[in-house]
């Protein structure tokens, strides 16, 4: 047991650096309009295909679009408004960390 155990926290600790490496910031859009399961699989269907996004997260209780961007990446506030408003959306405000 302490073997497979010692075996995995290798495999973990190997496996956060590469994760890490890819990892830019984020931008938090809140989107008027996101009300069910649909909204979210569209909105991850517009981001997802970016070369510029590494991770789409839907929160539809807050409204929020999480765009995780690959390190050095960017994408402009009008391109993002861009791809929500052709979803038939409204962008309400769109922050960065």
């Amino acid at each position: 047991m302490k073997k497979l155990f010692l075996a995995l926290a290798m495999v973990m600790m190997l496996a956060a650096p590469a994760q890490a490496s890819h990892a830019g910031h984020h931008i938090f859009v809140t989107i008027n309009g996101l009300v069910c399961d649909f909204c979210a699989i569209s909105m991850k269907k517009v981001f997802g295909k970016r070369a510029e996004v590494h991770d789409v997260d839907v929160n539809l209780t807050t409204k929020i679009v999480t765009l995780g961007l690959n390190k050095g990446k960017e994408i402009s506030d009008e391109d993002i408004k861009k791809g929500i408003t052709d979803a038939g959306y409204t962008v309400v405000d769109i922050k960065r960390d």
